[in-house]
C-alpha cells in the first residue's frame, strides 16, 4: 500500500493527478485501514474536481486517524475553496489544536479569516508561523489582494528586511 500511495503522490506532485487515480486506489486497496493513504486519495480526487469524493476520503482518514491533522487541514481548504468560510475556520482550527506547527493550517486559517473580511486575525495566523519573513510576505499578499497597497508595501518591505535573501 505504502509503494502504491508513494507513487500515487509523485503522479499528483508532477501535476498528473489523472495518472494518479489507479495507484491511489491500488494503496487504499492494500492498505484500507491507513489514513495516510485515504488523503493521498483525497488529494488526488481534490486536484481532479471531485470535490464530494475528496471530502468523503479526508473524513475518513481522519476517522482512521483522530490525530491526523493534515486530513482535516485538507478538510479545511476544501472547504476554504468551496465558500464554506465558517466551516473552513473550524477545521482549520481543529487541526492547529491537533497541530501547533502545521503552518498548511495556519496558513489556510488565514486565508479563510481574510475571505471573511477578519483581516487582523489573517494577519495574527499568518505571523504566528516560525517564519516571520514568510508570514509578512503571506500578509502583504493578503493586504494587496485587497487593494490595500500602503500596507501591502509595509509588510513586504518589513519581510525583506525579516530576511533578506527572501
Amino acid at each position: 500500500g505504502a509503494a502504491y500511495e508513494g507513487l500515487a503522490r509523485v503522479w499528483r506532485d508532477w501535476g498528473l493527478p489523472e495518472v494518479a487515480v489507479g495507484d491511489a486506489h491500488r494503496a487504499t486497496f492494500y492498505a484500507p485501514q491507513s489514513a495516510s493513504a485515504r488523503n493521498t486519495f483525497g488529494t488526488i480526487m481534490q486536484a481532479l474536481g471531485h470535490y464530494s469524493d475528496a471530502r468523503s476520503a479526508y473524513e475518513l482518514a481522519s476517522w482512521l486517524d483522530p490525530s491526523a491533522a493534515y486530513a482535516i487541514n485538507n478538510l479545511c481548504y476544501l472547504a476554504f475553496v468551496s465558500g464554506r468560510l465558517d466551516d473552513a475556520v473550524e477545521k482549520c482550527t481543529a487541526a492547529l489544536r491537533l497541530d501547533p506547527s502545521l503552518a498548511a493550517a495556519r496558513n489556510n486559517l488565514a486565508l479563510a479569516f481574510a475571505a471573511s473580511g477578519h483581516m487582523d486575525a489573517a494577519r495574527t495566523q499568518f505571523l504566528a508561523g516560525n517564519d516571520r519573513a514568510s508570514g509578512l510576505y503571506n500578509t502583504g499578499i493578503m493586504y494587496l489582494a485587497a487593494g490595500d497597497e500602503r500596507s501591502a508595501l509595509a509588510s513586504l518591505d518589513a519581510g525583506s528586511r525579516a530576511r533578506p535573501t527572501f
